[in-house]
């Protein structure tokens, strides 16, 4: 059976994230940054700023998780690839 996991909110996102820190485990990322860019590693922290939630990875990349298109594989909904 082929099937895929969807996020439908950033609610979503955010909680596969969270799992992925409990986990310790690398995250594997698509984001839109006017096209899609691949970004990996272990995450350092989720925080707030200015209203916007915010991932940061150990490599000291920082991305706006409204703009996170898929984590290790799940892909937000109304998402074609």
């Amino acid at each position: 059976m082929d099937y895929k996991t969807i996020l439908d909110t950033t609610a979503d996102v955010l909680e596969a994230l969270q799992s992925c820190i409990e986990q310790r485990q690398p995250v594997s990322l698509l984001y839109d940054d006017n096209g899609w860019e691949r970004a990996e590693g272990k995450i350092r922290g989720l925080t707030r700023d200015n209203g916007a939630d915010l991932l940061i990875l150990e490599n000291g990349i920082t991305l706006e998780v409204t703009k996170i298109v898929a984590v290790n594989g799940a892909f937000r909904t109304g998402c074609s690839c």
